[in-house]
């Protein structure tokens, strides 16, 4: 006995069928005003057919409850599933990611000083090899993007989603919003937690804090 390998393609083709026959049928009901068992005795044959072929093919439904506003586009797999495999393990930059977390996490406050971008700054150039990183005029964390890329870290794309589960040295670029300072935020990930001037507390997403769990700005994530 030979089984179908493509029940679902069978299974589209059969239901066109029926329904091909089933009209069929009925206008040739209209015409005689009457019904042929040969043709009534198919249609039962039929739908027998797509009676297995469904009992075949496993059900798939599927609830997506994301959607992305930037690109309007709905995915089925949450938290990038899949996506990881498009990130390299490593960008080009030569930071010891061992040392620049020893000294994020040494450095850290109890609390924000709002100093983000100094402390995970003096973390990645303690890491070595990012001793002349240029840094933005302004200061602001939210600029720091470009000149990490220029210095060999790479821009994880598609970018993950704030639960995704991030590797050590990661550092991550979030723009300001509404309610927060200007300058936004940038933070290191030590394999647990971000840390940027504090150890972050939410451990299961990239947001510092509550505003920006609240508004959830633009940002990027940097592989050294």
């Amino acid at each position: 006995m030979q089984t179908n390998k493509h029940p679902q393609t069978s299974l589209a083709r059969a239901t066109h069928v029926f329904h091909m026959l089933d009209d069929a049928c009925f206008l040739d009901y209209l015409r005689k005003g009457i019904r042929h068992s040969p043709q009534t005795q198919l249609r039962e044959d039929v739908r027998q057919i797509l009676k297995n072929l469904r009992d075949a093919v496993p059900l798939d439904v599927r609830f997506n409850p994301y959607h992305d506003p930037e690109n309007g586009q709905f995915t089925f797999a949450p938290n990038n599933a899949g996506a990881e495999e498009h990130w390299p393990e490593r960008g080009e930059s030569s930071l010891d990611v061992d040392k620049a977390v020893a000294h994020a996490n040494r450095e850290a406050e109890r609390d924000s000083l709002g100093k983000c971008a100094l402390y995970v700054r003096r973390a990645l150039q303690y890491g070595g090899g990012l001793k002349n990183l240029e840094t933005p005029i302004s200061g602001f964390a939210k600029e720091y993007g470009p000149y990490l890329e220029r210095v060999g870290f790479h821009k994880l794309s598609p970018r993950p989603q704030p639960d995704y589960d991030a590797q050590k040295g990661d550092v991550v670029v979030i723009q300001n919003h509404p309610d927060g300072h200007e300058a936004g935020h940038i933070a290191i990930f030590n394999g647990s937690h971000w840390v940027s001037d504090f150890v972050q507390p939410q451990k299961e997403n990239l947001w510092p804090g509550p505003g920006y769990r609240r508004e959830k700005p633009d940002y990027e994530v940097y592989r050294p």
